[in-house]
């Protein structure tokens, strides 16, 4: 078995997890929905599904008015995490 004697930080990132495009505006996660930019909004949350694809929040309020699938896999939607 092994032992973990250090860890030697190599860098650090001040990026979000949210790496992806929002499904539904094709936006970057990392920033501003359609709705946020044309609105004024200064924060722009992302919710991440059990499935864990991530959207921007108003873009995903809009999509579950329809469907309650996520758009990209059609998993039943369950909010894992509201950031």
């Amino acid at each position: 078995m092994f032992k973990l004697l250090s860890i030697n930080m190599v860098s650090t990132s001040k990026t979000n997890c949210y790496n992806e495009l929002c499904g539904i505006c094709k936006e970057d996660n990392n920033n501003y929905c359609i709705n946020c930019s044309s609105s004024g909004h200064t924060n722009c949350n992302v919710e991440i599904g059990d499935c864990g694809h991530a959207y921007h929040a108003h873009c995903l309020s809009e999509w579950l008015k329809m469907r309650k699938v996520c758009p990209l896999c059609n998993k039943v939607w369950v909010t894992k995490v509201k950031g």
